[in-house]
């Protein structure tokens, strides 16, 4: 979903300097793809923070998650608990699940 804080729950769970990424406590933040390259174990990991879903936009973000998906090797959904899980949130795991199914 949208502004329920999906880069800063990442950059804590990967210890991403938060300062690099763009954080917004206030306004959704994230409008396009971005990409974070971090050193990791020995490696490198690729993340890459799309927007949220649930806003007018939707559409036109669908193209940005149909470009990157094909590329991930995990898709981390972050939900706002007090929500619960709602109908926007069902619709896009299926979506999720149907646009990796069709890039096969």
């Amino acid at each position: 979903q949208t502004g329920v804080g999906k880069t800063t729950t990442v950059a804590g769970l990967l210890g991403i300097d938060q300062d690099a990424m763009t954080i917004s406590h206030v306004d959704i933040a994230t409008k396009d793809i971005e990409k974070h390259s971090i050193s990791y174990n020995g490696g490198t990991i690729d993340l890459y923070d799309l927007p949220g879903y649930g806003t007018l936009e939707d559409k036109d973000y669908e193209l940005l998650y149909r470009q990157i998906l094909p590329k991930c090797d995990v898709v981390l959904f972050v939900l706002k608990i007090t929500n619960g899980m709602v109908k926007p949130d069902q619709e896009m795991i299926l979506n999720v699940y149907r646009w990796l199914n069709e890039s096969k």
